[in-house]
């Protein structure tokens, strides 16, 4: 669904938490997946989508994470105390105060979502004129996500959270996926109603889904076809995970490119790594950075490069 590009697109990244499941000094997103900081991922897709306004919200590792993901455009917002996801963005409103384009949520620890998976959402929203629009995803085990709940009819009633859940409603598979876009005016009004009235005492982001549904604000849901994209990295196991699924997913698009990896299993290239059709690379090969090989090369197997630049025929 093309995107109506001319309504104003805004971007809020929620990049502040610990992360403490990863049992780490380094601030959560900035572990490196296939070579570069989880958050950098994130906002590589942000910008791929032209917006005219993106903000990160840090709070763990500020400082950190801004030195890491440092890029001209990029608005740093400090949330000082980390009071709930609603919270993160509400402190992100002084910037976005004479703003009245759609603003899209994201979290930085939330690396696969496509482009195409966003235009869509995006276009969703404003083809039917939405106050707000969440993605949503079927998945065999929900644990850990907030619940879709709906009525036989499948209207929208509300999203819960696992830990207010019922055990009626843990049952349910699909859940939020994380990812809103909202038209300014309501997002920042409905964030400036948002109660801590839960087990956890924080403000969660996605009690704005109930406020706009008691306002008939016009909500809308849009189904992430592929569940992978909306997985989250809150263990190391998990990013190991994803680690191994990007590097295949990366190897493959090479060969399909017109290079020939001898051993697929045992290449390791980085996100961001140029190589040239008829190259060779051999077994156990590690590319790194923004290592650029020419058409027609030979990487002999063991080879370790790391930002090379290689020209044709080497």
């Amino acid at each position: 669904m093309d995107m109506d590009s001319t309504r104003a697109l805004g971007v809020i990244v929620l990049a502040a938490g610990q992360g403490t499941r990863m049992k780490s000094q380094v601030p959560k997103v900035l572990h490196p997946l296939a070579g570069k900081p989880l958050l950098l991922h994130v906002l590589d897709t942000a910008w791929g989508l032209g917006p005219d306004r993106v903000a990160v919200v840090i709070g763990h590792g500020a400082d950190a994470v801004r030195s890491a993901c440092s890029r001209d455009g990029i608005i740093w917002v400090q949330q000082d105390e980390q009071l709930g996801t609603a919270h993160a963005v509400l402190c992100a409103k002084p910037w976005f105060d004479d703003f009245s384009g759609d603003i899209l949520i994201l979290s930085g620890d939330v690396p696969g979502v496509s482009p195409q998976t966003l235009q869509s959402l995006i276009g969703l929203h404003r083809a039917r004129r939405a106050s707000l629009t969440l993605a949503t995803a079927l998945v065999e085990t929900p644990a850990g996500y907030g619940r879709i709940v709906r009525d036989a009819a499948r209207t929208l009633k509300g999203v819960v959270e696992e830990k207010d859940a019922s055990e009626a409603q843990k049952a349910i598979r699909e859940v939020n996926a994380g990812i809103y876009v909202a038209t300014a005016r309501f997002l920042f009004q409905a964030l400036a109603r948002v109660q801590n009235e839960n087990r956890q005492r924080e403000y969660y982001l996605p009690d704005i889904v109930a406020l706009g549904l008691e306002q008939r604000a016009g909500i809308e849901t849009a189904a992430v076809a592929n569940a992978r994209e909306i997985l989250g990295v809150n263990t190391r196991e998990e990013l190991a995970s994803m680690e191994k699924s990007l590097r295949e997913k990366i190897n493959r698009e090479h060969m399909l490119a017109g290079v020939t990896l001898q051993d697929p299993e045992t290449v390791y290239i980085d996100d961001g790594v140029t190589i040239g059709r008829d190259t060779v690379i051999g077994p156990n090969t590690h590319l790194r950075g923004k290592t650029v090989i020419g058409e027609r090369c030979r990487i002999d197997g063991s080879a370790h490069l790391t930002n090379a630049v290689l020209g044709d025929e080497v």
